[in-house]
């Protein structure tokens, strides 16, 4: 079932030989190619992949940050993300740091947060996801909260090093997660009102079970604020402030 070629260096050539291997073993759902280097050369084959196997799990991302991240643009993400929306199968999706890959052409930065809302919005099944790393911004909240509005299915969310200094929309959004068990905001940049949402979700009931807030400029009033209200908390297991 599980399939894991991570940090291997195998080249765009190699993802064929994956494709090849995922067409005669159908019984493989979890497929997780990060930290080689792939391009955009290998866009077709990866389109394939995600259109022509029994694939429920896809991480392309990295897990430490010394890695050298495959190299797909925000223009190929994007076709990737279209894809997946469109046939609606994966339960689990991580692409941490590759939208932060140097590149020589720059795109209209919104149009990444708006491919990445679409496929929360319309992938039902969807239960996990790793957007860390992927350079989203206060400019970014607004449409990323819309799609986290209308999610369902997500039960372990990592959003974090990513920069919300000064808007909350996106922490509405995420508060509205009422499957979620798992979340990563760390090294976000929210603030004590961002905190004090996430305060006032826990007090009307949320069931999460490990909550990571470390490096956030919450302060002392707003980690009073959240402690006060999981004093009456019986779910969670693990907080990192």
């Amino acid at each position: 079932k599980y399939l894991h070629f991570y940090s291997n260096l195998f080249r765009d050539s190699g993802l064929k030989k994956i494709f090849e291997i995922l067409q005669e073993n159908h019984q493989i759902t979890h497929l997780d190619i990060g930290c080689n280097d792939l391009t955009d050369g290998s866009l077709i084959c990866m389109m394939d992949i995600i259109k022509s196997t029994n694939i429920k799990s896809l991480q392309l991302g990295r897990r430490e940050e010394s890695l050298q991240m495959n190299r797909y643009t925000k223009d190929s993400l994007n076709k990737f993300m279209d894809a997946i929306s469109e046939r609606n199968s994966l339960e689990c999706f991580g692409i941490s740091g590759i939208p932060l890959v140097k590149q020589k052409v720059v795109f209209n930065t919104g149009q990444f947060s708006k491919h990445l809302s679409n496929l929360i919005s319309k992938c039902s099944k969807l239960k996990t996801l790793d957007i860390s790393y992927c350079g989203l911004t206060d400019n970014d909240q607004l449409i990323l909260s819309e799609s986290f509005s209308n999610c369902r299915s997500i039960h372990n969310l990592d959003i974090s090093h990513n920069s919300f200094p000064f808007k909350t929309k996106i922490i509405d959004g995420i508060c509205l997660l009422d499957n979620l068990i798992r979340l990563d905001l760390s090294s976000c940049e929210i603030s004590k009102t961002s905190c004090d949402i996430i305060s006032s979700r826990f007090s009307h009931g949320w069931g999460i079970i490990d909550l990571n807030l470390s490096e956030n400029p919450i302060g002392t009033l707003g980690i009073s604020k959240l402690f006060e209200s999981l004093s009456k908390n019986n779910t969670l297991v693990s907080l990192n402030l």
